[in-house]
């Protein structure tokens, strides 16, 4: 039974991506300071250890996994690009998991985190990383997918980083079918997630004033305008108001935004709708506010990746 450990765990999608996979697995311990991010875990899944704190932990005593997987925060690093490695990463998130994976030794990890992280420091920040991980003798992979390349129509790029204890014949998972942005979408919804006249107006005032350049008004202004800082699925330049782009893909999902969509009136997404858009199913367990599962869904990696990604670790047994 593959063992698994999780930091910066969130809502749980490597675990849930293990369970749509069909692997049997144990989870050795989990980790979040958030007390909402902790409560839906364990109303979800079983864990021997859920941590508060990764940073007040004793690494040396957390349990060994043979998969370990963190989506470690996007911590600017203080002296990141003056190339001493793993001495560059003290004083971050991201220093903890290394004394992790350097006192524990997993077979494989996991680790995620924005695209931005290219170019943070002018690519120093990613080159500290990297090396920090392949100075404790890992054989390291890194890559950028996209959420909408696993099936799921949600543009969200993010970069992980897989590493093998041993030499590995690791592949990148191939792209899959695009599924119809309708399979997320609930047909009827509660009206109250339908927009006010009065978010309607602003809206279509605003549409009048993009068209004439000279008065333009900016994107953050707009959103400015709109309750819950929403987004769109929109072009918001037609005179019709808000429609679904060509693509048919949501933007990406964050903390902080809920993307709106128009069937028949305009309306944000639902917290059950985000979350399938991150790849949860709809059995999965809400026992906090809608608030935090929006945020929850925002924050959360996407288990459809998840489970591409481990796939094709594991591929070779475990």
């Amino acid at each position: 039974m593959l063992k698994i450990g999780t930091d910066f765990s969130g809502i749980g999608a490597p675990e849930q991506a293990l369970k749509k996979l069909g692997i049997k697995y144990k989870s050795v311990f989990a980790c979040d300071i958030d007390k909402h991010a902790k409560k839906s875990f364990l109303a979800n899944y079983t864990t021997d250890n859920f941590y508060d704190d990764i940073t007040k932990r004793d690494h040396s005593k957390t349990p060994y996994c043979d998969l370990y997987v963190a989506g470690f925060p996007c911590q600017a690093f203080s002296v990141a690009g003056k190339r001493k490695g793993f001495d560059d990463t003290r004083g971050t998130l991201f220093f903890d998991l290394l004394q992790y994976i350097k006192l524990q030794r997993p077979k494989y990890f996991i680790l995620e985190n924005v695209k931005g992280l290219l170019r943070h420091d002018k690519g120093n920040t990613l080159e500290t990383i990297l090396k920090s991980l392949e100075a404790l003798k890992y054989d390291i992979h890194y890559k950028v997918l996209n959420t909408k390349d696993y099936g799921i129509p949600q543009n969200r790029e993010r970069i992980f980083i897989v590493g093998f204890r041993d030499s590995h014949n690791f592949e990148w998972p191939k792209p899959q079918p695009l599924q119809p942005i309708e399979n997320f979408l609930d047909v009827k919804v509660d009206k109250k997630y339908n927009l006010k006249t009065k978010q309607l107006n602003k809206i279509k005032e605003y549409n009048k004033r993009a068209n004439n350049k000279s008065n333009q008004i900016s994107i953050k202004q707009i959103i400015a305008y709109i309750k819950n800082d929403v987004e769109w699925i929109a072009d918001i330049r037609t005179e019709q108001g808000l429609r679904i782009r060509k693509n048919r893909v949501s933007p990406c999902l964050t903390t902080s935004s809920v993307p709106l969509i128009k069937r028949r009136k305009i309306r944000k997404l639902t917290a059950l709708e985000c979350l399938r858009l991150q790849g949860f199913p709809d059995n999965f367990l809400s026992v906090v506010s809608e608030a935090q599962l929006y945020k929850q869904a925002g924050n959360s990696m996407t288990v459809n990746v998840m489970a591409s990604i481990i796939k094709q670790v594991l591929k070779n047994g475990y």
